[in-house]
């Protein structure tokens, strides 16, 4: 297990030098070796085992897309909740029912907002959050405001079912993605869980540099992409956690 360890987080090369410092000597505190150890220090940071409850994970994602405790449109019209969560996608009843929810419950309050919506003489094309309609959605709920479909605990179990499958996806798309720090790991989430996998994998040049471990290039060609272009400040932040070095990143949940 420690050999495993050792070898996923790539530390073999400075095992190898407290070994030759220390050999024959009274321990790393008088010869060295503990300035070589705390080189590894840096590497609490590292989340080879990211998982969906890292805190620093899912803050980043929660000021990206916000968390709304009531059912809302997306740009598109789908009834959204929580973090993001499209209530019309696949499988998203067993989603809710994975984190404690009940569909039909949530839904019911969708159904009650579409429907003050329509006596407030407006129509379900209008329903929708893009740039075209959002203001009449903001005055909407200013005047009557949705009920409330979950608490904040729940979209955050929410959140952590969604989050593990971005993360498979991450580690699906991205060769060896566990052998990234956490901050370029956190990055690819981000981009995965807000593009879609599909989405992401169209990011081939950048892919193609996590795959050579090029992270300069990587936060390069994120920020050179229309998808920076429309997101702003979420693109400049992922490309910035791209750059982070061991030791630089934020705490996961240690």
């Amino acid at each position: 297990m420690l050999r495993e360890s050792i070898a996923r987080i790539g530390a073999w090369p400075i095992m190898r030098e407290i070994s030759a410092r220390c050999r024959g000597c009274a321990g790393a505190a008088t010869c060295g070796g503990r300035a070589v150890m705390e080189r590894l220090e840096p590497r609490r940071h590292f989340s080879a085992d990211l998982s969906a409850e890292d805190r620093d994970l899912q803050e980043l994602i929660i000021r990206h897309e916000g968390m709304v405790l009531y059912v809302y449109p997306d740009s598109m019209g789908n009834p959204t909740v929580g973090v993001g969560f499209n209530l019309n996608s696949p499988g998203a009843r067993e989603k809710l029912r994975e984190a404690g929810l009940d569909y039909e419950r949530v839904m019911r309050t969708w159904e009650m907002t579409r429907t003050r919506w329509l006596r407030s003489g407006r129509g379900l094309a209008q329903l929708r959050t893009d740039n075209a309609h959002n203001r009449l959605w903001r005055q909407f709920v200013h005047s009557a405001p949705p009920e409330q479909a979950i608490d904040e605990q729940q979209s955050r179990k929410l959140l952590a079912v969604t989050l593990g499958e971005a993360i498979a996806d991450s580690r699906r798309l991205v060769r060896g993605f566990d052998q990234l720090d956490h901050g370029p790991q956190t990055a690819v989430v981000d981009m995965v869980f807000n593009l879609g996998a599909g989405g992401f994998s169209k990011f081939r040049r950048v892919i193609g540099d996590l795959d050579r471990r090029d992270l300069g290039s990587a936060a390069r060609n994120m920020k050179d992409s229309r998808w920076a272009r429309q997101t702003g400040r979420r693109a400049a932040e992922d490309a910035g956690r791209m750059r982070e070095q061991p030791g630089e990143g934020r705490k996961g949940k240690w």
